[in-house]
């Protein structure tokens, strides 16, 4: 027979757990439509050769996000940095040689830094707004994507190295870490898959 004490602390344990209906909550069609601008906006991102104007357009899809709702705010900051890195990975690829690469690799690296803090950033605001299960997977960066970023990460640092030392152990390492990157990358989806499994997830209901 349980106790009247044991009861209570069910019942405060009861409490403080998130209900049924909490767990439920879709986004409002005012987040939605700002999160499909973003998606939109970063689609020309996806090709060879983006040009400046398709960042600038992608950065202004993202700063079109509300600062003032605590979501929409992690994910904006999310979205930049997304950008951002996207951007000084481009640049980075076109470099020819150790020393121009060494030079690209150090904001590489701080794009890479800036991105990996806002994603886990936004997926803490995705905890806190507890909204669809499916919806909150497919804005969550996964831990796969975290793990590829820090091999970007691990990348660009070993090129640094490589630039000041010429080291042909700290080359080896390079070569492991690209190999890694690109084995990776066969699991990526592209931009349009992307915004087309948000849009399923995530859709409001209709009224």
């Amino acid at each position: 027979m349980l106790t009247p004490r044991v009861i209570l602390a069910v019942l405060a344990l009861s409490a403080a757990l998130p209900s049924a209906a909490q767990a439920q909550t879709p986004l409002t069609p005012e987040r939605y439509a700002a999160l499909d601008r973003a998606y939109t906006g970063i689609l020309p991102l996806d090709a060879s050769s983006p040009s400046g104007s398709d960042y600038a357009a992608a950065r202004t899809a993202c700063r079109s996000m509300d600062r003032a709702d605590p979501l929409l705010a992690a994910l904006r900051r999310s979205c930049k940095s997304t950008v951002k890195f996207l951007e000084a990975l481009q640049t980075f690829n076109g470099c020819s040689s150790i020393a121009s690469c060494g030079k690209r690799s150090q904001p590489a690296r701080i794009a890479v830094n800036g991105l990996m803090r806002h994603d886990r950033a936004a997926n803490k605001a995705l905890r806190s707004a507890v909204l669809v299960k499916g919806c909150s997977r497919e804005l969550r960066t996964t831990k796969a994507e975290l793990h590829q970023l820090e091999r970007y990460r691990g990348y660009f640092r070993s090129f640094q190295r490589l630039a000041k030392t010429r080291s042909p152990r700290v080359a080896r390492r390079l070569l492991r870490q690209e190999n890694a990157i690109n084995r990776a990358m066969g699991d990526d989806r592209s931009a349009a898959d992307v915004r087309s499994d948000f849009r399923k997830a995530c859709a409001p209901p209709a009224t």
